[in-house]
């Protein structure tokens, strides 16, 4: 069977996403949302994920822009089953994460572990050809590198239908 017509399942975009850019964690729910956000709106079509993705991600529009709660499905399913590592931080009064947010009083870290690896590297790269792989890796470290402040700015001007239900669109918008 040729792997390259193989699907690729949403669980295993997650693990690439972690997989990628030396492994680096990926820091906050929010922005891990928004990168897959990203990748939907930005890459999938761009780059033929199309043929490989038929099941995407169904975001909607909540309190923090676009949201999926396929991704934290899929976030417990991969923790759950060694595949990935999800630490939970506690904010002290004095962090500014998002101003004003009661909600948000702690965030998650997220790492592939030895298993996920292994798994990246066995059944799911070769379903990429180079081309998506360096996509991923660019929304990747593109996203990784932004303040959450300029992620949110930037996906509430792209998106604002994804806008309506924020709870902190008169800070981004």
């Amino acid at each position: 069977m040729d792997n390259k017509i193989e699907k690729l399942k949403s669980v295993e975009l997650l693990l690439l996403l972690l997989y990628l850019d030396n492994k680096k964690p990926i820091v906050g729910h929010t922005k891990l949302q928004k990168m897959v956000f990203l990748f939907e709106k930005e890459i999938y079509k761009k780059y033929g994920f199309s043929n490989l993705m038929q099941n995407l991600f169904g975001f909607e529009a909540y309190h923090y822009g676009p949201y999926s709660k396929r991704v934290v499905k899929d976030l417990d399913f991969l923790n759950n089953y060694g595949f990935i590592d999800i630490k939970n931080y506690s904010l002290d009064d004095s962090t500014d994460y998002l101003e004003n947010d009661e909600y948000r009083k702690n965030y998650f870290e997220y790492n592939i572990t030895s298993t996920g690896i292994k798994y990246v590297e066995d059944r799911v790269l070769t379903k990429l050809d180079q081309f998506q792989v360096e996509a991923l890796e660019g929304l990747k470290k593109g996203v990784n590198s932004m303040e959450i402040d300029k992620l949110l700015s930037y996906v509430y001007r792209n998106y604002p239908e994804m806008t309506k239900n924020s709870l902190i669109k008169g800070k981004y918008v």
